[in-house]
């Protein structure tokens, strides 16, 4: 039976305590704050007593290895991989679908979870799992995680602050961006009085650039075009990468700079992978990247969302601005 009311956190912290073993799980392409919102529930877990499996379907980006915990984190193409054979608890942090999750999730056998727990701050998700916490208002699932914590009287150490902390403050940009609230300031404000240095994150997490991710991102810079008066875009192509030996993880938070031009309030960012393409959408306008993403099969928030084609590049860059250049064209005669 799926358990989804406001008293949920206390029922999640209730069954994870019946569990010896907990398997908690990062989405797709992570980032961080599925990663530091992982890293919290997991160095809880541990510090607890229980037996931690911690993994998702892409390898672990190499900024994120001050985490705590991140040495444990095991790539999975499926849940069966680990070959638990206790009973297990799946614990699904903010991964809007199952299928962004690992594969198996969803099996019935002898080395599946016996619960599956869904904690999510996406308005899109869809509601899988048995026992299931989303909750759009909040700025990051970091801060749920936060509330799951002082809600149940967790004690947050330095180390699980520090990983809260990356969470958060990934996901709302530093307090910039509209998902901020007085919640998100009060939980960071929070996580300073456990042993967070904001300074000291700071450098740990934005002051981390390599040379090779600040000549991709000079690339992508170049090549930007608008659409129109208030939304730009641009892309990257595999040779990008080859020729500046950047990976794919430096291009988090490129998309989101494309937003600090002057009267723009919608970008996106093209980046060419083997057979597909991935695409990013911002948009601080009237304009939903949600409801752009859902188009072609993605998701995400209203500000900030994503999908990915299995099409050429040239052909995603034409699908996905003809749609985009109809929303505004919309939009547009609606306020003339």
């Amino acid at each position: 039976m799926k358990i989804h009311n406001e008293n949920v956190l206390k029922k999640i912290y209730d069954h994870l305590e019946t569990f010896g073993s907990w398997l908690i799980l990062s989405h797709l392409k992570p980032d961080g704050d599925t990663l530091g919102s992982a890293s919290a529930l997991a160095q809880f877990g541990r510090d607890a007593g229980k037996r931690i499996y911690w993994g998702g379907a892409d390898s672990f980006p190499p900024s994120y290895l001050y985490l705590p915990l991140s040495e444990d984190y095991v790539r999975l193409s499926n849940v069966s991989d680990l070959e638990i054979k206790e009973r297990y608890v799946a614990v699904v942090l903010d991964t809007s679908t199952i299928d962004r999750a690992v594969p198996g999730l969803n099996s019935k056998g002898p080395v599946s979870p016996q619960l599956v727990i869904n904690i999510d701050h996406h308005g899109d998700n869809s509601q899988y799992g048995h026992l299931i916490h989303v909750d759009p208002e909040s700025s990051s699932t970091g801060e749920i995680i936060w509330r799951f914590f002082r809600d149940n009287k967790i004690f947050i150490t330095k180390h699980m602050a520090e990983a809260l902390y990356t969470a958060i403050i990934t996901d709302c940009g530093k307090f910039s961006y509209a998902n901020t609230s007085e919640t998100t300031h009060l939980a960071a404000a929070h996580l300073i009085s456990c042993g967070v240095e904001p300074a000291r994150m700071n450098q740990l997490i934005f002051q981390k650039q390599s040379l090779s991710a600040l000549n991709l991102w000079g690339r992508a810079f170049s090549r930007a075009t608008r659409i129109n008066e208030r939304c730009i875009f641009s892309w990257l192509r595999i040779d990008d990468f080859q020729e500046t030996t950047a990976d794919q993880a430096d291009t988090e938070n490129l998309v989101s700079r494309l937003l600090f031009l002057k009267n723009i309030d919608f970008a996106v960012l093209f980046v060419q992978e083997e057979e597909q393409v991935r695409i990013s959408l911002r948009s601080c306008g009237k304009i939903s990247a949600r409801d752009i993403a859902q188009i072609f099969g993605g998701g995400g928030h209203i500000p900030a969302a994503g999908c990915t084609l299995k099409m050429d590049l040239e052909m995603a860059k034409y699908h996905v601005l003809e749609e985009i250049s109809k929303r505004y064209a919309v939009r547009d005669n609606c306020t003339e």
